[in-house]
């Protein structure tokens, strides 16, 4: 008679069972990292309204090491209108306003979704815009 041999089944180990780490969103190309102090300053050199340097410094606040801000975070509209005691309008049109001077970046939500879904959100600088008039001299403009 041949002897049986017992199974052997791999155990999982715990950090398999574990819930799935959330990935961060890729950076746009050609952005440097997020520095809370410079993103602050170019926040407070931009010409935007009062409300939406309100909006930035809140999400600056709760933003984490990389600049980056979840799905489910506080750029919620309802949660960011109530933590800066502004009008929900007023928040949207700060978050289109950093948005449009490049000081926080969106993934394009997938096609299908709901657009008041909020998005996770990364905080990046504005681009230096290349020049595009001839070197100046460095002469008198006189």
């Amino acid at each position: 008679m041949s002897e049986t041999q017992p199974v052997m089944r791999p155990v999982p180990t715990p950090s398999a069972l574990a819930a799935p780490r959330r990935t961060l969103a890729a950076r746009p190309a050609g952005v440097p990292p997020y520095d809370r102090h410079a993103w602050e300053t170019a926040l407070q050199s931009s010409a935007t309204s009062h409300q939406t340097r309100l909006v930035g410094f809140v999400l600056a606040h709760h933003a984490g090491e990389s600049g980056y801000l979840p799905a489910d975070g506080v750029q919620y509209v309802p949660r960011l209108a109530q933590l800066t005691n502004l009008q929900q309008r007023s928040v949207k049109l700060g978050l289109r306003s950093l948005g449009l001077t490049g000081l926080l970046w969106r993934p394009p939500s997938p096609p299908g979704q709901q657009t008041s879904i909020p998005r996770a959100i990364t905080l990046t600088l504005p681009q230096d815009p290349e020049r595009t008039g001839p070197p100046h001299t460095g002469g008198s403009d006189a």
